[in-house]
């Protein structure tokens, strides 16, 4: 089941607060999740970047797993 668009949005906002670059969110991944960096997507527009890793959490079903980042 994914979630809805609002929580997506919301979710891809957060995420660039707390993470305001590519690189400082490649780095939260790798420590955290251990993804690398050629696993994040890499658009022009860093809010697409964030937002494809999102979608690509919850189509796999797996947002948990980034939301409970710490």
């Amino acid at each position: 089941m994914s979630i809805s668009g609002s929580i997506v949005k919301k979710i891809v906002n957060a995420f660039i607060d707390a993470f305001p670059t590519r690189e400082k969110l490649v780095i939260m991944l790798r420590y955290q999740l251990n993804i690398t960096e050629s696993d994040v997507p890499d658009s022009s527009n860093y809010n697409i970047t964030v937002f494809q890793l999102v979608d690509d959490f919850d189509s796999k079903g797996k947002i948990m797993v980034i939301l409970l980042v710490n």
